[in-house]
């Protein structure tokens, strides 16, 4: 009988260690799958936060060229309201002129 039940606890004993052993293996799998998961989800994120970074140097050289070989039309408009300005100084000399006809008018 001594040999049946120390037959009975090896056989326990070698379930229990296969049990442990199938268990350490699944919760390796496990950690594998969601390390996978979490390592699949950092690279998109990087996928694209480099897909904007590229979206934002494109549309930053694309500003810049269109800057520089876009003529300044800002220049000649001031230019004109310039000689704009000067004309309406013009037309108030003339009306004070007809104004003073036949009198004496001072200028200064």
């Amino acid at each position: 009988m001594c040999n049946n039940n120390s037959r009975i606890a090896e056989i326990i004993n070698k379930a229990k260690a296969e049990e442990a052993l199938a268990v350490s293996k699944i919760s390796d799998l496990l950690r594998r799958k969601e390390d996978k998961q979490k390592e699949e989800k950092k690279k998109t994120c990087r996928n694209i936060l480099i897909a904007i970074g590229i979206v934002v140097a494109v549309a930053a050289v694309v500003f810049a060229i269109v800057k520089l070989v876009r003529p300044s039309y800002l220049d000649d408009f001031e230019d004109d309201l310039d000689d704009e300005l000067d004309l309406d100084d013009d037309f108030e000399d003339e009306e004070e002129a007809e104004d003073c006809k036949g009198e004496d008018c001072k200028t200064e």
